[in-house]
């Protein structure tokens, strides 16, 4: 038999009409990976884990494969209960079991100690402004692309998973050639503009998969998770050349630009910041050698 802490669940408060119409349920990331991460909990069956099958993927050291189980019934009642996780799943410090427990605004979820989620109720107006706190924390404001932090966090967590499961990782280090000319002969408008077409001929060419930041003024970075450093060299190229299609208008010409790109490959010695030093550094050796290029470690790098 349950004690009478696990039979609360049985003797939950309905929500009002008003609170299921206006509010929805949402577990914000307090820590782990995405610390302000918004997850909303519609109706049905929600699993938690490691694994990027999972509803909620949460891949640190300490979460399980499958760590907890919620469910969120019609009226917007949620429950969680663990789910035979190696380290245990707390609800405001408590170990859960198997059996349900129900969730209350405000409720601490964690997970082997490593992720910590709070459950709260958001109506659009607040999910909004939480997910736009999230966003302007982790993206870049002018391309819309991940920020150095988040890259930095991504990193790590990407790392750990190749080590655990043996997958590949790579990651791609660029830099806009002579971006200082288009500033000074266009302006930093054009300039800007230059940025956000060669963001989003980034992301449109490495696809939702892989993780582009911009790190520094003109120079950007790709973490690609699965991909070695021969299919990591392949779509180096075709960044490179979607970048030197690309044709930003002024009102005076057509402006144009290139990339100079480093590949690298993670090896079983290496560490997250060695992986991204040696990217940046065959970056460099692409600019030294003459720009609009590719450089992966395997010969002299030749544009198409």
């Amino acid at each position: 038999m349950p004690d009478d802490q696990d039979t609360l669940i049985q003797r939950r408060p309905k929500l009002t009409t008003s609170q299921s119409a206006r509010r929805q349920p949402a577990l914000v990331m307090l820590l782990g990976p995405q610390v302000g991460r918004v997850y909303r909990l519609k109706p049905g069956r929600h699993t938690v884990g490691r694994s990027y099958s999972r509803d909620i993927t949460v891949d640190e050291d300490g979460v399980s494969r499958t760590h907890a189980i919620l469910n969120v019934d019609d009226e917007g009642g949620v429950s969680v209960c663990d789910a035979g996780s190696t380290n245990g799943t707390t609800l405001n410090r408590e170990l859960l079991t198997r059996f349900p427990r129900q969730l209350k605004d405000g409720d601490r979820l964690s997970l082997g100690g490593s992720v910590t989620f709070k459950f709260v109720w958001l109506d659009a107006l607040e999910e909004k402004i939480t997910v736009e706190l999230y966003d302007s924390a982790v993206r870049d404001p002018l391309t819309g692309a991940w920020n150095r932090r988040y890259l930095d966090v991504q990193l790590h967590a990407e790392l750990s998973a190749a080590r655990r499961r043996g997958l590949d990782l790579s990651m791609l280090a660029l830099d806009l050639d002579h971006f200082k000319q288009i500033n000074d002969q266009h302006g930093h408008a054009v300039g800007d503009q230059t940025l956000r077409a060669v963001s989003e001929a980034v992301l449109t060419t490495c696809g939702e998969n892989a993780t582009v930041a911009r790190i520094g003024g003109e120079e950007f970075a790709v973490l690609l998770p699965g991909l070695d450093l021969a299919r990591a060299t392949a779509l180096a190229e075709q960044v490179r050349a979607a970048v030197s299609a690309l044709e930003i208008p002024t009102d005076k010409e057509i402006v144009r630009v290139t990339v100079s790109l480093g590949v690298a490959s993670l090896t079983p010695e290496m560490s997250a910041q060695g992986l991204f030093t040696l990217a940046d550094a065959r970056l460099y050796q692409a600019k030294a050698e003459g720009r609009d290029r590719v450089v992966n470690g395997e010969g002299a790098g030749q544009p198409v």
